[in-house]
């Protein structure tokens, strides 16, 4: 335990895609976890941060003096509630180009809906999803073509 507290090299890292995990270590071991809990953001707000900076000036051709990740909104579908409260920690806030901290130009994530949110807003739209998906097999969309020429 006192290698633990010293933050010895052999110390553990701990680290978790779930929000739920997180908060619990934050608010019921938190002198003992957050120590030794990993900086590192979470696969959702990476994607963010990509979509809203290289995406962004691959599929717009954005100059990076002009960019503007605030005008790109990034929607997460998620199988968990927990993700929204992810989405709208001070953690998701990205820096300008230069990673200046004090010129903050947006989220990470817009917003997140959870798979049966989505689901049920689909059911209600009358939007039938096995028809959707028989069509996108028959021809892929534009969109995500040209992404994939772009990015890839």
């Amino acid at each position: 335990m006192k290698k633990m507290l010293t933050k010895q090299p052999s110390t553990p890292v701990l680290c978790s895609e779930c929000p739920g995990w997180v908060c619990y270590a934050e608010k019921v071991v938190g002198d003992v976890s957050i120590p030794f809990m990993s900086e590192i953001k979470s696969p959702q707000q990476i994607q963010g941060n990509l979509i809203k900076t290289q995406a962004n000036r691959k599929l717009f051709q954005a100059d990076p003096d002009q960019e503007a990740p605030e005008k790109v909104v990034h929607i997460c579908v998620m199988p968990c509630y927990d993700k929204k409260l992810e989405a709208v920690r001070p953690a998701g806030v990205i820096n300008n180009i230069n990673d200046i901290a004090d010129e903050k130009l947006g989220v990470e994530v817009d917003a997140v809906i959870a798979t049966h949110e989505l689901a049920d807003l689909f059911q209600k739209r009358g939007i039938d999803i096995k028809q959707l998906l028989e069509e996108e097999k028959k021809e892929e969309s534009k969109i995500i073509q040209n992404f994939e020429k772009d990015i890839c």
